[in-house]
């Protein structure tokens, strides 16, 4: 199985993508899906459970 790491600080997503591990993005007051984005996420949600719902429905889509 993958390792994916989920978190809402472009700090977050840097060290994810140092470490080889997928970066989820969650948008919050911190950063937009932009700039998760451009900081190594793969992909980035409104949310966990919305990113959660998708990934268990087997359709995560790159955003």
């Amino acid at each position: 199985m993958d390792a994916f790491y989920v978190g809402d600080a472009l700090d977050d997503l840097r060290m994810a993508a140092a470490a080889g591990v997928r970066g989820i993005g969650i948008v919050s007051m911190l950063a937009t899906a932009d700039d998760l984005l451009a900081a190594g996420a793969v992909e980035s949600a409104g949310s966990v459970v919305e990113w959660a719902d998708r990934f268990l429905a087997g359709s995560t889509v790159e955003a």
